[in-house]
């Protein structure tokens, strides 16, 4: 089967800035030309952070070198505190597809010690894509057994795009995740004021 997809970041809401909760590292790729150009970016927020893989050249079809192509990506994320530990992925799989075009995604999640081994799966998540208006999806991986401090994913894209005489078309513009992480006390006492200050408001209003 043939994998591909988009991914774009799942925001965590929260009105309080914190720090970086979440370290990427150990970015691996795949070779070929669907992987060429592939750039990344961390973004932070409150209660996780987003990171986010532009993958200007993964795309297949029409007027293009390629009908077919595979594409992956890897990279492991560590918990920054002992008192935060990964607990939820959220995915976002987004692209533009047309005519026979299809998107084929897969993504394993895996607990790793500090060497990188990997120790067991936390989950998976599958979709295929086809054209029509529903071209973007969420989901959330929620991990087997308890809360983590390093992860590994990895995601499978597989895209494909057969000459039909019309418009055929698949391609991944970014692919983003958010890992969830447990709040540390001080952190939820920080959310408690907010929200409650907000009823407050909300009452006087």
């Amino acid at each position: 089967m043939k994998k591909v997809v988009l991914i774009a970041a799942l925001s965590v809401g929260a009105s309080v800035a914190f720090a970086q909760n979440i370290q990427f590292y150990n970015y691996i790729f795949s070779s070929g030309p669907l992987a060429a150009g592939i750039n990344a970016s961390v973004t932070s927020g409150a209660l996780a952070n987003a990171i986010t893989f532009n993958t200007p050249n993964a795309r297949v079809g029409d007027n293009l070198p390629l009908r077919s192509g595979s594409l992956s990506i890897q990279y492991d994320a560590a918990a920054t505190s002992n008192a935060i530990y990964a607990n939820q992925v959220g995915v976002n799989l987004g692209g533009v597809i047309l005519g026979t075009g299809q998107i084929h995604f897969r993504e394993d999640v895996f607990e790793i010690d500090a060497q990188g081994n990997e120790l067991r799966l936390l989950g998976s998540a599958e979709r295929i894509f086809s054209a029509g208006p529903l071209v973007a999806w969420n989901t959330v991986i929620t991990f087997t057994g308890a809360p983590v401090q390093r992860m590994r994913a990895k995601k499978y894209f597989d895209l494909t795009a057969p000459d039909s005489g019309a418009i055929d078309l698949a391609s991944i513009g970014f692919a983003n995740q958010a890992p969830m992480v447990v709040p540390e006390p001080a952190t939820m006492t920080a959310l408690g004021l907010g929200a409650a200050a907000l009823l407050r408001r909300r009452r006087k209003a």
